[in-house]
């Protein structure tokens, strides 16, 4: 490798980690109940070498805020209708799977999700709650753009990238829009009796799962047969590992440099093997993802039995993680059985 391609790999992995590690003080300091959305919210734009640009950035927050209102209309003006409150849903998750468009990248895809599988259940018991919790990720959305641009101005890109012309969304073939239409329903079929589960028995206490699975039907290897489902529950369990290791680390010492470095010396390593040659690199996504999550919603509320909760949370983690791994993994089998994989 040269000096040059040297000095920008490593430019990609610290303005992962750095990313990761001042969004997560952020979300655990300031961040409030959605706080732990920002580091992950932002970690798609860090993962790549190219800086997000004003009108984009601008863009985002625009379409982000303007989903998530949409959402809270169609979910709040059918709650006192569960019926057709189930049908929207189904409906408007199986859009969100099949929708293609540039206004559409995998962060907002992944907090539309968030409210569709979350806000149902929130507002049957207060609806001031619920649009509390969209408000909360918006301005998570919103602070994650800044973020972004923050860790590209400390760590610039190799080259500025040139802008994107404004275009339609490509014109797809019959035979790709089957295939996509096919997914996405095998997808929305699958998470569903999830959403059932949560709405109807009201386990508004795990809502850390549906908030996962939204989450992870963006993750690589969602959605596919049993080989890629191991690799999933394998990146998630290092992750659950990580987050009990690292939070039994930050028990013994419990200040703010210590967690700082500590969680910047998580992110490089993460970020070093994320962005290496390796064909196992994916795994590490996950892991971090999962690590993430479960550091930023058990510390961000300070309780007393923080430490039980990384257990749990890890392993209400593991089983969203096995229900989607399985479940697709035998509808996978099936189609390739029946030559329609």
């Amino acid at each position: 490798m040269n000096p040059m391609a040297r000095n920008g790999h490593q430019r990609n992995i610290l303005r992962y980690a750095f990313g990761a590690t001042v969004g997560l003080l952020l979300a655990i300091t300031f961040g409030g109940l959605m706080g732990y959305l920002l580091p992950l919210l932002a970690l798609p734009f860090l993962a790549g070498n190219k800086a997000l640009g004003l009108a984009e950035g601008l863009m985002f927050m625009v379409v982000m805020a303007l989903a998530v209102l949409f959402v809270n209309v169609v979910i709040l003006f059918f709650v006192d209708y569960p019926a057709v409150l189930i049908l929207v849903l189904f409906l408007l998750i199986f859009h969100i799977f099949y929708a293609r468009h540039k206004l559409l990248p995998p962060p907002v895809k992944i907090l539309l999700m968030a409210c569709l599988l979350s806000i149902p259940n929130l507002a049957t018991k207060s609806v001031a709650l619920a649009q509390g919790i969209s408000l909360g990720m918006v301005v998570m959305a919103s602070a994650s753009v800044l973020l972004t641009w923050l860790c590209y101005y400390v760590f610039p890109a190799d080259g500025v990238p040139a802008p994107a012309k404004a275009s339609l969304p490509p014109v797809r073939t019959t035979g790709y829009r089957k295939k996509e239409y096919r997914e996405a329903l095998t997808k929305t079929i699958v998470i569903f009796p999830a959403v059932l589960l949560f709405y109807f028995v009201e386990l508004t206490s795990a809502l850390l799962v549906l908030i996962y699975i939204s989450i992870l039907t963006f993750q690589k290897g969602f959605g596919k047969g049993f080989d890629e489902g191991k690799l999933l529950v394998l990146g998630n369990l290092i992750g659950g590992v990580l987050a009990i290791v690292f939070y039994e680390l930050v028990a013994l010492v419990p200040t703010l440099p210590f967690y700082f470095l500590l969680m910047l010396l998580v992110g490089i390593f993460i970020a070093s093997r994320l962005f290496g040659p390796s064909p196992l690199a994916p795994i590490y996504g996950t892991a971090f993802t999962t690590f993430l999550l479960v550091i930023g919603i058990t510390t961000s509320f300070g309780s007393t039995d923080a430490g039980t909760k990384v257990w749990v949370r890890v392993s209400q983690i593991m089983m969203a993680v096995i229900y989607v791994a399985v479940f697709f993994g035998f509808i996978y089998e099936w189609r390739k059985e029946y030559g329609k994989a």
